[in-house]
């Protein structure tokens, strides 16, 4: 009689916890939560898919407008200039300028304009950038040589003071068709005219400047 009581002990406990196993509520609940949060994650995944698909603006076209700045020297001589809403400005080349011609392949980019003016030595101070160089829009920041022996001079695009140009092009000279050239800070005048086309009626600005 002892033996089967403790045997029918042991089959209540096995079959209680198989029931607990089986039919616990709470059981059902953490199922049901675990195919919850697998939905949930599948969710997730396809939405994050479906982010990354979308096309966003980059940094550029985020931050910065565009002007076109043509023929400013004459012929192809074109500029696509990105304004700041801080009135900083960056000179890159149009895809309109002859340098961006397949035929033209740069090998050297010079910011060495004449024997007194060197872009690369530009010191300035505070935050009026005190002793920056002082362009007008036809100032050149440098000459650009080719494959074919031909030079080129890249001109400023804009009036302003010098802020930076980008020595990365004296190693890599190729680049100058994919960045930027120089960094300038309009005048306030010349930031507002910018609603308007950049060049006066003779095509210059009526600025003092280093060229």
């Amino acid at each position: 009689m002892q033996e089967s009581n403790v045997l029918l002990n042991g089959l209540i406990s096995k079959n209680k916890y198989k029931m607990d196993i089986t039919e616990c509520p709470e059981q059902d609940n953490i199922e049901a939560t675990m195919e919850e949060c697998i939905d949930r994650d599948a969710n997730i995944a396809v939405e994050s898919k479906s982010l990354l698909d979308q096309s966003y603006p980059d940094f550029v076209e985020k931050y910065f407008s565009r002007i076109n700045c043509n023929e400013i020297r004459g012929p192809a001589d074109d500029y696509s200039v990105l304004v700041h809403s801080n009135r900083v400005c960056l000179v890159t080349l149009a895809d309109t300028h002859k340098l961006m011609q397949p035929d033209k392949i740069p090998i050297k980019v010079d910011f060495q304009i004449s024997d007194k003016i060197n872009r690369e030595d530009n010191p300035m101070t505070g935050k009026g950038k005190r002793g920056a160089q002082q362009l007008c829009n036809n100032s050149i920041l440098c000459h650009v040589t080719c494959q074919d022996g031909s030079c080129i001079p890249v001109h400023a695009a804009v009036a302003g003071k010098l802020l930076e140009i980008n020595q990365s092009l004296v190693q890599n000279p190729a680049a100058v068709k994919e960045t930027y050239i120089a960094i300038v800070l309009p005048s306030i005048p010349t930031f507002e005219s910018f609603e308007i086309p950049l060049k006066n009626e003779d095509g210059f600005f009526d600025e003092d400047c280093d060229s």
